[in-house]
């Protein structure tokens, strides 16, 4: 049986709550790629199971007494003194939010099309922006075949799909500087890909973790996408980094539930577009870190979208990565997170879970996450 992202939480549900539990059904969510290239990103999702609280109640009967007696009994006992009503105990301050340094400026990059293309008759790939962690690609005519776009570099090589309509898409040089070969394929046969353009191109970033602060094909935004307008409006009037990432976190967890019908029947290839899932309020996991990588890179927060195992390498999952200098602390919701440098965020298993102390163990336990392609 597939297993879903979500089973996580039900497991550390299950071990601090006595309650009965309902199994809500296998579900399956699928990035799919070509299996002769890489190993397919399958959003796999299993049963979750959901604990059921349960409810008693008590019904309370009295009697009315009966004063039968003419006589009144007078204690010879002093009245007791009365047992002094306790002052509840203060409810602890919110701790202050660590310390930090200045808020960032989002990444503005220029327009730069057509500066530094390589093409031929059926494809153009766009080198214009190498410096700033992508590159961008497309076909010249519309190809009812399926295309893939193959970036490699330093010994890793990551495959994705390109649209075949025509339409320019923008790619993650995530790698770090270096020389890069840059592929378009066209599917020839079954998963057999041939070359339709290939390029090389010796990439130095502008800044070290640029990739990772600009949209890309899985991180998809601009400057006026509703996900940044709705980041800016969130953090209006915040000055610590800190407490700006945790209200746009809170806010994706608190404003996107679980998605069941796309996680058992996504389309082929599904990548999510993060306005289509903030107006729609629903997704799955892939859905969480699209939006949560989208907001942080628009407010110039350098994030990382995470594919790869959860529960014992038996489930796919998505997350996030954010970057902030020092150490300190974000809360999600009622989940408090340590920060130093790259620190973890889930921001699905946060949004589900009734228990926040076992999250945060869960979250912050590096044993529990395996990645597999980092966006």
């Amino acid at each position: 049986m597939k297993r879903n992202c979500l089973k996580i939480i039900t497991i550390l549900l299950i071990s601090i709550l006595a309650a009965s539990c309902v199994n809500r059904g296998a579900l399956s969510s699928h990035i799919q790629g070509s299996s002769s290239l890489s190993s397919s990103s399958n959003l796999q999702n299993s049963s979750w199971v959901v604990s059921s609280e349960v409810y008693s109640s008590e019904s309370v009967s009295s009697s009315q007494a009966e004063v039968q007696s003419s006589q009144i009994v007078v204690s010879s006992k002093a009245n007791p003194t009365p047992t002094p009503t306790p002052t509840p105990a203060p409810t602890p301050a919110e701790p202050a939010w660590p310390t930090s340094g200045g808020v960032p400026s989002p990444v503005n990059v220029p327009n730069l099309d057509g500066q530094n293309v390589v093409q031929n008759d059926s494809a153009v790939i766009d080198l214009s922006y190498t410096s700033y962690g992508f590159v961008k690609a497309r076909l010249k005519t519309a190809n009812a075949n399926r295309m893939k776009m193959m970036i490699s570099c330093n010994g890793t090589t990551y495959y994705y799909d390109l649209k075949n309509d025509s339409s320019v898409e923008s790619f993650p040089l995530q790698f770090g500087s270096g020389a890069y070969t840059i592929s378009i394929m066209i599917n020839s046969s079954g998963t057999q890909y041939s070359y339709l353009l290939t390029t090389t191109s010796q990439v130095t970033y502008l800044s070290a973790n640029i990739s990772y602060l600009v949209p890309s094909q899985q991180v998809n935004y601009s400057s006026g996408s509703n996900v940044s307008k709705v980041a800016q409006q969130l953090v209006s009037g915040k000055s610590n980094n800190y407490e700006r990432i945790s209200a746009i976190l809170t806010y994706v967890a608190q404003n996107i539930t679980y998605d069941y019908a796309l996680a058992a029947n996504p389309p082929i290839g599904y990548i999510p577009i993060p306005d289509e899932v903030l107006a729609r309020k629903k997704g799955i996991c892939y859905d969480y870190a699209a939006v949560s990588a989208a907001m942080l890179r628009s407010l110039g927060y350098p994030t990382k979208l995470i594919t790869g195992y959860v529960d014992n390498g038996a489930t796919y999952h998505a997350w996030n990565e954010v970057y902030l200098d020092g150490q300190g602390w974000l809360k999600v919701m009622s989940v408090k997170v340590s920060t130093s440098a790259w620190s973890r965020i889930d921001v699905t298993f946060i949004s589900n879970s009734k228990s926040p102390a076992d999250i945060e163990k869960y979250i912050g336990n590096n044993s529990n996450y395996v990645n597999r392609y980092i966006y």
